[in-house]
């Protein structure tokens, strides 16, 4: 999965609320509403059709340089900018712009009387000369290679009648729509232009033909009768009739033309945060048998039929994003996954295009439908003008959706491959066989679909939420006991070892981590944990820092002062060790000037000193009684961690070393094997939990003794014993309302067939996603913000790069709710109040559903964050400022912190990591043409 303000903030500008929702709403329109008059349906004026060339040569380019995902928001920028300036130009000459379609904007020039018309027409065709003038300026795109990527308009005009149109069900979504005879001779003019051009149509160029520079004269090759001027300019001049500049609206009026979820967001001040990458399907489907311009009930005939697929979509979850009218036919856009998923996209669009495909008898004289499918990961939200603008899914797919369209047949349903593949359990598909398709440089592979298959259906959204009960440790018994016998032998014995535990997302490891220190805290050994972080891959000992903070007490201290004179008193007996305490800088944070003995110290030197120093705080530990350390997402740690855990197993016989993973792939860290190689070494793979244990601890998690059958079965078929999925699964199920929990009662709010009707996603990512869709704006918001610091986050550190200004309690309370809905739960309390992601596929799923522009722009608020609140000590957080300032594509910045970052590796013998820090710089100056 527009509104675009971060990526297009110089385009735009800081826009009200207010204008915001205007924009949604053609410029005439918006006048009408403000002033209470109605639009007449049956008007006089002039269609300027416009059409912009380049953008698919452009969308090869950015995909190819920048990749998929990154070319589609730089595509849409490009797009944007375009967008404003042409629009800016129809607002000066007192143009609307009814609809956006793909590349193309449909403009209306209205006419007060029939006699009008030809002056009207002749605003028409200055708009477009403005439009081509502005295009000469702005239409080369600069490459990241250095090449430009051409963009150019044609123009097509034509004037006349034609039927203004308000269809669709207020509840969901209004739309403005224009058909009639002069937009029919408008697209047929524009199916005969080209690159560069502006032509009107034959009836119109000869009414005008006094004023007009004609410079030849076209004939259609589908209609001989049809022909065509192609005008160079006109002569005498035209005076602009530009809009108001602001329409006061009241936003209860324009609510009903936005979709809900947009209104909503916008209406909380959102902007920002609406646009979004999202796995999408798009649906495309063509119908005709409406007579526009002879048939006095079209216009109801068009919004019962509209209404009608609202409704169809909605039941499956879809969006009707726009709705189409034109000489080739009638055409609407679905998308399936945007602006809020519902799991199982695919299925989804494919039930929808079998219900359209079978309509209901009153739309029998309706043309059979030809629809085209595709998904994939795609850009959605707003794009067009500072003053109108449309809320769409942007994306290669989307074009090849509507060309699968165009070729299906009447009553065909064309499908990609990746459709297929989706969805093949559920539908039965035809193969149809590569097809060349226009845009496309090989044949696409094309499937029909068929049918769906028996007891496949689909489902029904409702709404609510109820809250989870408590844990206790369900399952795993082997497992547990496992663990038992070495707390025990290490309690009776001081025999430590290292148990590594394995697993795939969600399978299970944090559940067991919990009980393992549960268990431990019962037999009085004391264990200490930490956490590895994707961001912090980099930073020395980090998976150590707070394991050593809780070791030597400083995580009750947050003042480095008072670190600082904690550290000094308990060292104050060991003069060596308290020499050497400036090492242990970049693993606590204490702010330690180098000394006469520390400051020598470089390379393999200072990485042994420092590992020395730790296993001597470890020894000196285990002496007193025997511990367990635990080190949680290891296959996030740096080389020196790994390297400090192998001594650990190697040199402190009194330690159980506790280490969670998820499957690494080969090559393996050489400590990471090291470690499985010890005799003192055990392997604990997670695989699945068997049925009836998923059933107890969905129970358990709801709140519940028991969950109804229907549910059970679903819980079976789709979670296949992944612990978290299948919590997840069952949380969606209470968030949208399907089943009621009241005193330790679970029942199903809906009929025991529709439940059994459900098809949900088979992956983790798309549960998660579709749970935070559901969150209130301003909750989706604290998610994806939260997601871009880290798995942790420090409150104040959220609060300062929140992009508006809640109060502290408002945030809060925000963060209270996704506490309650276990999306995260607090990680240390106040005052320094953190909170951490409850599994970091949560953190993932809401941080890949930005924009990089929106990243960018948040990762740059973290880094001047760390860079203000720990100016005095910059050195443990020059691997984080690095991440930070790269991701926010600030690249002198980063170049500067990864040479300070390998400066230090280098002085703290972490060879590995000075290498990856190297490598880093090495690719960024690339990136940016620059030369070491």
């Amino acid at each position: 999965m527009l509104l675009i303000h971060s990526v297009t903030q110089s385009t735009y500008g800081k826009l009200t609320v207010e204008s915001l929702l205007n924009a949604y709403i053609p410029a005439d329109r918006q006048i009408a509403l403000a002033t209470g008059r109605a639009l007449p349906e049956h008007v006089c004026g002039a269609v300027l059709y416009i059409d912009i060339s380049g953008f698919t040569a452009l969308t090869e380019a950015l995909t190819h340089s920048l990749g998929a995902q990154r070319g589609i928001e730089e595509l849409a920028r490009q797009i944007n900018q375009v967008y404003s300036t042409l629009i800016d130009e129809l607002n000066h000459f007192g143009g609307s712009v009814i609809s956006f379609n793909g590349d193309s904007l449909i403009c209306w020039f209205n006419a007060s009387t029939p006699d009008q018309i030809d002056d009207t027409a002749l605003r028409a065709l200055a708009t477009a000369r403005a439009m081509h003038a502005v295009m000469s300026l702005i239409g080369a795109v600069a490459l990241p290679n250095g090449e430009n990527s051409l963009l150019a308009i044609k123009a097509a005009l034509a004037a006349g009648t034609a039927r203004r149109m308000v269809i669709g069900d207020p509840a969901m979504h209004l739309i403005d729509t224009l058909a009639g005879d002069a937009l029919v001779r408008a697209v047929a003019a524009e199916s005969v232009a080209q690159r560069g051009e502006i032509i009107i149509d034959g009836a119109t160029a000869r009414r005008l033909s006094a004023r007009l520079h004609i410079t030849s004269w076209r004939v259609s090759t589908s209609d001989p009768t049809c022909d065509y001027a192609v005008v160079a300019g006109y002569s005498g001049s035209v005076a602009p009739q530009p809009w108001p500049q602001f329409v006061q609206l009241d936003p209860e009026l324009a609510q009903p033309w936005l979709l809900p979820a947009i209104y909503q967001r916008l209406h909380a001040g959102l902007s920002e945060f609406t646009t979004e990458l999202r796995p999408t399907v798009a649906l495309f489907s063509r119908f005709g048998g409406i007579d526009f311009d002879r048939d006095p009930a079209a216009a109801a005939k068009l919004d019962s039929y509209v209404r009608w697929a609202q409704a169809v979509l909605a039941r499956h979850q879809g969006t009707l994003v726009q709705v189409t009218l034109g000489e080739k036919g009638n055409f609407f856009y679905a998308a399936f996954g945007a602006p809020i998923s519902y799991e199982r996209d695919v299925s989804s669009a494919l039930a929808a295009a079998l219900a359209f495909c079978s309509p209901p008898a009153e739309f029998h004289l309706l043309d059979k439908v030809q629809i085209g499918i595709t998904s994939g990961m795609m850009r959605s939200g707003a794009y067009g003008g500072r003053t109108r603008r449309t809320y769409g899914v942007l994306g290669d797919e989307v074009n090849l959706a509507a060309r699968l369209m165009m070729q299906a047949s009447p009553g065909q349903v064309f499908v990609t491959e990746r459709i297929v593949a989706a969805a093949a359990a559920e539908f039965d598909f035809e193969q149809i066989g590569p097809l060349p398709v226009k845009g496309k440089r090989a044949p696409v592979q094309v499937y029909a679909l068929q049918s769906r298959r028996l007891n496949a259906h689909d489902h029904t959204k409702h709404g609510g939420r109820d809250q989870p009960g408590s844990y206790t440790m369900i399952g795993r018994e082997d497992e547990q006991a496992l663990l038992q016998e070495h707390m025990q032998a290490l309690k009776q014995h001081g025999q430590g070892g290292v148990i590594c535990i394995e697993g795939e997302p969600g399978i299970g490891k944090s559940r067991l981590i919990a009980e393992l220190r549960t268990q431990a805290r019962s037999l009085g050994l004391t264990s200490f944990i930490g956490a590895a972080s994707a961001a912090e891959h980099a930073t020395l000992y980090y998976v150590w820092r707070d394991i050593f903070s809780q070791m030597l007490d400083l995580n009750v201290l947050t003042e480095p002062t008072q670190r600082r004179h904690h550290l000094y008193n308990l060292l104050e007996d060991e003069p060596d060790l308290l020499a050497l305490a400036p090492l242990l800088n970049t693993i606590m944070l204490l702010e330690l000037p180098d000394n006469a003995t520390t400051s020598p110290l470089n390379g393999d030197a200072r990485a042994e000193q420092t590992r020395e120093m730790l296993l001597s705080f470890l020894r000196y530990s285990t002496t007193r009684s025997p511990k367990i350390v635990i080190l949680e997402d290891a296959h996030w740690l740096d080389s020196a961690s790994w390297a400090l855990a192998l001594e650990v197993c190697q040199q402190i016989p009194r330690t159980l070393l506790v280490i969670s993973t998820r499957p690494i792939s080969t090559p393996q860290p050489e400590h990471y094997r090291r470690l499985l190689d010890s005799p003192r070494a055990r392997r604990i793979p997670l695989a699945a939990l068997p049925f009836d244990e998923c059933l107890a601890l969905v129970c358990q998690s709801l709140g519940v003794r028991a969950i109804p059958e229907p549910v059970a079965a679903l819980l079976r078929e789709k979670a296949q014993g992944n612990p978290f999925f299948s919590e997840e699964l069952v949380h969606t199920l209470r968030d949208a309302g399907f089943l009621r929990i009241a005193d330790g009662t679970c029942e199903l709010a809906c009929r025991p067939e529709q439940l059994h009707q459900l098809a949900f996603s088979d992956s983790v990512h798309g549960v998660i996603s579709s749970r935070i869709d559901r969150l209130a704006p301003l909750e989706q918001l604290t998610i994806k913000v939260a997601s871009v610091i880290g798995r942790s986050f420090a409150l104040d550190l959220l609060r300062e790069i929140y992009p508006i200004r809640p109060g502290a309690s408002q945030l809060e309370q925000h963060l209270s709710i996704l506490e309650q809905l276990e999306h995260m739960r607090v990680d240390t309390p106040a005052p320094d109040l953190s909170y951490i992601f409850r599994h970091v596929i949560t953190q993932e799923v809401a941080y890949n559903s930005m924009l990089f522009a929106q990243r960018r722009s948040l990762h740059r608020a973290v880094a001047e964050w760390f860079e203000r609140t720990h100016a005095d000590d910059l050195v443990p957080y020059y691997p984080l400022l690095a991440h930070h300032w790269g991701r926010a594509d600030a690249r002198q910045q980063a170049l500067f912190y990864l040479d300070q970052a390998h400066d230090q590796a280098v002085r703290d013998g972490a060879t590995q990591e000075a290498l990856q820090f190297l490598d880093q710089a090495r690719q960024l100056l690339a990136a940016n043409a620059l030369e070491l």
